[in-house]
């Protein structure tokens, strides 16, 4: 028999001697992949046992339930679990997972689709009530690859890579700085640049794929810290790839015959009477001819894998024509439109070209806007204006030998 308690019903509420649920609380449901959603949520703010008209809030995992004829007495206990429901919106057929946690992944999803998702309480053969939480999962399992950010002047360049073909997507482009949002973009190339913002270890770019109003999973980078001139050089000394660089490049200063060798081998070629040979500059010229046939043998026919789209732009500030910077590693410099230059084995490294005379104060821009202490030539000036200095010097020194 019910207790002689006045109560105002509505038609929804359990029969005397049964329990009311409320649903879990704080329902999210996550897109982690392009087949999967993961839902978590918190457990029913509320319950109310009828029998015995208690309100509680939190409640455990495990709770009691009296039972109307022994209120007072004895009590059992009753486990709370919970429901997960997902289906595609256009279809009417629920599946379901029963679980005691507060957290399940749903996988084996269609990628790029809306799903609704439900989680319901569930005490012995009752169930809560519960909204629905429309999710869309994500693009596929492809996502912009190659994130670099460089730093131009007060700016920072953003750039990436996108590999399938066929698909045409816009890209968001959102920045932080301590985990705060500074702004957002959405922008249909694979580069941006964001003005006025300065690149260190506090600012977070990522950038998604969003196609058909469904996203790839983002992909964020973290700013370096920049770093002064003699940290980099501790940090080039104390790493192996830099030391056996550093290695092979004196092995080859050291090998290398010096300038003035070559011009008084020269001047004793002249000297001599004609038909007279030189064995050692023969065995030179041919070593040189055998390193330039190996060098066009393995380089030469190389196929781009990466875009060198702002170098083509630029045809005419390229000395080779098969010596390119790709987009992702093209160093910017402040008031400079472009420079054939490059970051390599990240930014440890940057292999330029030999600049023209009209990209002389380029070349020093670029040298003083990366904080450059060491320079190291690796090729030889072979102009017309070199070569005429060249024999300049070759005529004096053999008017001084004279």
């Amino acid at each position: 028999m019910c207790p002689s308690l006045l109560l105002l019903l509505s038609v929804d509420v359990p029969r005397c001697g049964a329990a009311y649920i409320s649903p879990p609380s704080n329902v999210k449901v996550l897109n982690t992949s392009s087949t999967e959603l993961h839902v978590s949520w918190s457990p029913p703010v509320s319950w109310v046992n009828i029998s015995s008209t208690e309100m509680s809030r939190n409640p455990p995992v495990s709770w009691v339930r009296m039972s109307p004829a022994i209120t007072a007495k004895t009590s059992t206990v009753s486990q709370l679990t919970y429901t997960v429901y997902w289906r595609v919106s256009d279809v009417d057929t629920w599946v379901t997972h029963n679980t005691s946690d507060l957290e399940y992944t749903i996988r084996d999803l269609q990628d790029c689709t809306v799903y609704l998702v439900k989680v319901t309480s569930r005490v012995d053969n009752m169930e809560s009530a519960s909204g629905l939480t429309a999710k869309t999962t994500c693009l596929n399992d492809s996502a912009p690859e190659d994130l670099v950010l460089s730093e131009s002047g007060d700016d920072v360049y953003v750039s990436w890579t996108w590999s399938p073909t066929g698909l045409v997507v816009v890209f968001t482009v959102t920045w932080y700085r301590n985990n705060q949002l500074l702004g957002s973009i959405n922008v249909t190339d694979t580069h941006y640049t964001i003005n006025n913002v300065s690149l260190d270890e506090n600012l977070k770019v990522c950038v998604t794929a969003v196609y058909d109003n469904c996203n790839s999973v983002p992909v964020c980078q973290t700013g370096e810290k920049q770093t002064s001139g003699k940290g980099l050089i501790i940090g080039l000394s104390i790493g192996i790839p830099a030391v056996l660089i550093i290695i092979a490049i004196i092995i080859y200063l050291c090998w290398r015959p010096k300038p003035s060798q070559i011009y008084s081998a020269d001047i004793e070629i002249r000297g001599r009477q004609s038909g007279g040979h030189n064995q050692r500059g023969e065995a030179h010229s041919k070593s040189e001819e055998l390193l330039r046939n190996e060098f066009y043998a393995k380089f030469a026919k190389q196929v781009y894998k990466k875009p060198t789209k702002n170098a083509l732009n630029h045809a005419h500030k390229n000395r080779y024509a098969d010596i390119l910077p790709f987009d992702d590693t093209l160093v910017r410099v402040s008031q400079v439109e472009y420079i054939n230059a490059s970051y390599i084995l990240g930014k440890r490294f940057i292999a330029t070209q030999d600049p023209y005379p009209d990209q002389d104060d380029d070349f020093w821009q670029l040298i003083w806007d990366c904080d450059v202490c060491v320079i190291i030539r690796l090729s030889v000036d072979n102009t017309k204006q070199a070569s005429q200095q060249r024999q300049l010097q070759e005529e004096d020194t053999g008017s001084i030998s004279g």
